[in-house]
């Protein structure tokens, strides 16, 4: 069982997300980055996975490297629903680029998609 965060401004990307995650793992959301940090200094989380176009001041890469700094070791991934591909060049150094599809549509059994799966169990932490 891990400890995830997902952050969009999206509710129903997040309830989605929710919905899809929940069994066999604890699952918080967060419609901001205030909210996040909120959750992240009050709760043990294993990972964070944020939209990168936000609607807030701030945008997902901004959030990320925020809570990068003020959490270090934690595995932080950005999500989109755009070009992955256009992602990866401009946040892939930095950050692993997840596909809002790819965490959607490939759920498993074991309440994981592949994508996420193996974001979780790669060896580096962003």
């Amino acid at each position: 069982m891990r400890n995830l965060l997902f952050v969009d401004d999206e509710f129903q990307t997040l309830e989605l997300l929710e919905e899809l995650y929940s069994p066999g793992n604890t699952v918080w959301t967060a419609l901001s980055g205030e909210k996040a940090f909120d959750i992240l200094t009050k709760q043990s989380i294993d990972a964070v996975i944020i939209d990168i176009l936000l609607a807030e001041m701030e945008n997902g890469y901004t959030l990320a490297q925020k809570i990068q700094q003020q959490f270090p070791g934690l595995k932080i991934g950005l999500m989109t629903s755009l070009n992955k591909e256009a992602a990866k060049e401009n946040y892939g150094s930095d950050f692993v680029i997840l596909g809002k599809l790819d965490l959607v549509l490939t759920v498993n059994e074991s309440g994981l998609s592949e994508t996420l799966n193996s974001f979780l169990t790669a060896s580096s932490v962003c």
